[in-house]
């Protein structure tokens, strides 16, 4: 290239000030809103544990955990979800929860449950759905499910709301001058790009699986550079990779075989490369839809041209789906939301979710926070109160509902019955 004009070199100087921005502003959000993990008093403690006062009392002496650590700063009792899950662990198998909810196990005919949340149309509430999901079967189900989230959206919104909880999994990264925290852990997209060939797949793979502040709740991040995955096929191929690019996820998942019960694939509103690759490993599919006529109207001419790409993968070996739901989104209960829910309903019967996931500026404020509303009690925040406790209510009924779907599922396997 020869000389660049001074156009060209004030839009070199604007894209790199840009990114300078993004950087700080990145990491002032790293600085001033880092992620605490979810926190109890003793009467939420006692609410979640369903146990009486002097069991809790017993457990936190017994297994060396002080809930008044904090007694000098004014917070008179404070136990982690962690140290609950530990407490919970070691409570008499006579306490109420403990007769309620026996440890699950899945038997060898039950399968991981691999759910991809998508809808083309953006802004539909794919990564809240996801998320709500994940945080909800890991919290509020006593039984100890292992879930992984996957996310497979190179804006990396999911994987914002889970950063590393352990220092190597961060780095140092320099731009003009100026030191920067980063994201140093193996994204989904670098998992794309091996050839599960290898004999060291598997072993990258599980190395992958990222902790976050939920015990049971792991993911495999996205990073920025997983955008360049549309050219992964054509490039993998160049290298001499002889792998089926609509497969590649698949491949990754079944190195994790027998590692989880259940994983929710968060995807990006495009039907390319990742997309492609989360249909094809899914074992059921969940599609949010917001209940006025644009969403719909683009969703319904979605599903025209899905259902060519569906087919191709059953010829390519697809197994089909457990289950494929639609799930209304930002639902404020208006008469022409109405109106169109059951127009919906009216078209597609019970692939429509009953349960609509409600507008709540309370999940809104908790997203702002990268957290869903389960990873807070209402004593962590008093100005979301009310608020959030009905965002919880209801966020419960939708998990509720999909938990249903996939216990059904694990019966009809126990049972060797076909969907």
């Amino acid at each position: 290239m020869g000389t660049m004009t001074e156009k060209q070199l004030k839009t070199l100087e604007l894209v790199d000030e840009l990114g300078d921005g993004g950087a700080k502003f990145l990491e002032l959000r790293r600085e001033t809103n880092e992620k605490q993990p979810r926190s109890f008093t003793q009467a939420e403690a006692l609410k979640y544990l369903e146990c009486s006062q002097k069991v809790l009392t017993d457990l936190t002496k017994a297994l060396g955990i002080d809930p008044k650590r904090y007694a000098e700063v004014g917070i008179q009792y404070y136990l982690t979800l962690e140290e609950l899950y530990l407490i919970r662990d070691n409570m008499p198998n006579t306490t109420v929860l403990k007769k309620r909810h026996k440890p699950f196990q899945r038997t060898a005919k039950q399968k991981t449950q691999i759910i991809a949340v998508q809808n083309q149309k953006g802004g539909v509430s794919k990564t809240s759905l996801a998320n709500a999901i994940a945080t909800g079967l890991s919290i509020n189900y006593h039984v100890g499910y292992k879930i992984c989230l996957i996310d497979m959206d190179g804006q990396s919104t999911l994987t914002s709301f889970y950063p590393p909880v352990h220092k190597h999994e961060t780095k140092h990264i320099e731009r003009n001058g100026a030191k920067y925290i980063s994201d140093a852990r193996t994204s989904i997209g670098d998992l794309m790009a091996l050839d599960p060939n290898t004999d060291t797949f598997q072993e990258e793979v599980r190395n992958a699986v990222s902790d976050t502040l939920i015990p049971n709740l792991k993911i495999i991040p996205a990073s920025q550079s997983d955008r360049d995955s549309e050219s992964l096929s054509a490039s993998n191929q160049l290298a001499g990779q002889n792998v089926d690019p609509t497969t590649r996820l698949k491949n990754i998942l079944d190195a994790l075989d027998g590692e989880f019960d259940i994983i929710l694939i968060d995807t990006p509103p495009s039907l390319g490369f990742a997309t492609l690759n989360s249909y094809f490993a899914a074992t059921s599919v969940l599609i949010p839809c917001k209940a006025e006529h644009n969403d719909t109207d683009a969703t319904c001419a979605y599903f025209q041209y899905l259902d060519s790409i569906i087919g191709n993968f059953i010829a390519k070996g697809h197994q089909g789906y457990d289950f494929a739901k639609i799930v209304i989104s930002n639902w404020k209960g208006s008469d022409s939301e109405l109106d169109i829910f059951n127009a919906l309903v009216s078209q597609f019967g019970d692939a429509v979710l009953s349960t609509k996931m409600k507008h709540s500026e309370a999940v809104k404020r908790c997203a702002s926070e990268h957290s869903s509303v389960f990873e807070f009690s209402r004593s962590m925040d008093s100005k979301k109160g009310k608020a959030l406790e009905a965002a919880q209510a209801n966020c419960k009924e939708v998990v509720a509902d999909i938990h249903k779907l996939i216990t059904d599922v694990w019966k009809q396997q126990d049972k060797g019955e076909e969907q």
